[in-house]
């Protein structure tokens, strides 16, 4: 029993992750995405994920949102709100998007985000 409770909390940890990398990689962006198609821009730095979600004062007109259920699908599984920068550090021509792991920290190894490399991006 005592090695399998620590294997246990692996795992679900581990599928929580998995769980972050696909709402990160698939399911945010196709809300981004649906947002792009209507409003013809991304969602800027100042109006962030929240556009998702609540109509913007640019674009209103545009808006057939909301494109997320609600404020729920913006935060992870850790309770933290999932992080949006645009133009990307890491992606340059689009937008950076990135929950920041189980140690809710921004810019460590455990971030799960829409880029390719696992290394730390510099501010």
């Amino acid at each position: 029993m005592s090695l399998a409770v620590p294997q246990l909390v692996e795992t679900f940890s581990s599928a929580k992750e998995d769980a972050e990398r696909i709402k990160v990689t698939s399911t945010l962006k196709a809300a981004i995405t649906r947002y792009y198609t209507n409003i013809g821009r991304l969602p800027s730095n100042e109006e962030g994920l929240g556009v998702l979600l609540v109509q913007p004062q640019n674009g209103a007109d545009k808006w057939r949102g909301p494109y997320v259920e609600s404020e729920a699908n913006l935060v992870d599984s850790w309770g933290n709100p999932y992080q949006y920068r645009r133009p990307g550090l890491r992606n340059p021509d689009t937008y950076d998007l990135w929950s920041l792991g189980p140690d809710g920290q921004d810019n460590t190894a455990d971030d799960i985000g829409n880029w390719a490399t696992a290394t730390p991006a510099t501010n």
